[in-house]
């Protein structure tokens, strides 16, 4: 029995060295996507004060539940990335694919913060940044805004 221990232990350790050096990118991209959702649940609140009886101005588990499963994500093609530095690409130095996938999710997670902060805002910055990025009161919450008055 103690050697079956040994053996699990050991096997637990070489799997957390081999994902040890990919921790601070989690980190990073965790930030992200908590960033991100602290975005969206303020635009939810400013929304449930525009529209009471279209949104529920709270923080919903299921959102939870996505921002946890985009993390899994995100991090599992890190390490993927990660991997494929160091074993496949071992011999092309200053190339990091897991440098640039996450930099790419870091930068997408950046335009959806952006997103969330000029919909539904009435700021001069809002209105001009609307210009270019997506309306997400209309995407995110099922609310069709075009009948309504701006």
């Amino acid at each position: 029995m103690d050697i079956l221990i040994k053996i699990i232990l050991a096997t637990l350790f070489a799997a957390l060295a081999s994902i040890e050096p990919t921790i601070p990118f989690a980190a990073v991209v965790f930030f992200a996507i908590l960033l991100d959702c602290w975005s969206a649940y303020d635009l939810n609140r400013r929304l449930k004060k525009s529209y009471p009886d279209r949104v529920s101005g709270k923080f919903e588990t299921r959102f939870a539940l996505k921002m946890f499963k985009t993390f899994l994500q995100v991090y599992s093609v890190i390490l993927l990335l990660y991997w494929v530095d160091t074993v496949v690409l071992k011999n092309l130095p200053y190339f990091n694919m897991a440098d640039i996938g996450a930099a790419v999710f870091c930068a997408l997670q950046v335009i959806s913060v952006l997103e969330n902060l000029s919909s539904a805002n009435g700021a001069n910055w809002a209105k001009k940044a609307q210009r270019i990025l997506i309306d997400k009161s209309k995407r995110h919450f099922d609310i069709d805004l075009s009948n309504d008055k701006k």
